[in-house]
């Protein structure tokens, strides 16, 4: 779509290319746009790249895992504190009717 162009800056999550008709430079996501949107010409770099994108990608699978086991022992948590307080709670109890 944009036609070849060169890699001018790269962060952990993010590279812009300057692409070479046009001289724009475009900003992608990284690294869900290598493949998706960009392909890489040379084989080292696609090699640094793929490494770098499954590193991530096992990264924040660890990540998400632990997250939702932090909402599970959270949200049992609340049960048990809500369990707590229902059995805390007394009942009112009724006034005796007076003679």
């Amino acid at each position: 779509m944009f036609g070849r162009g060169q890699i001018i800056e790269h962060g952990t999550d993010f590279v812009t290319v300057q692409f070479s008709k046009t001289n724009e430079k475009k900003k992608f996501i990284y690294p869900s746009a290598i493949q998706a949107f960009l392909v890489l010409e040379d084989a080292e770099t696609a090699k640094q790249y793929k490494k770098y994108s499954d590193e991530m990608v096992s990264h924040n699978a660890a990540a998400q895992a632990a997250a939702a086991e932090r909402l599970i022992l959270e949200k049992k948590a609340m049960q048990e504190h809500a369990k707590a307080l229902k059995k805390s709670i007394k009942k009112p109890v009724k006034k005796a009717k007076a003679p």
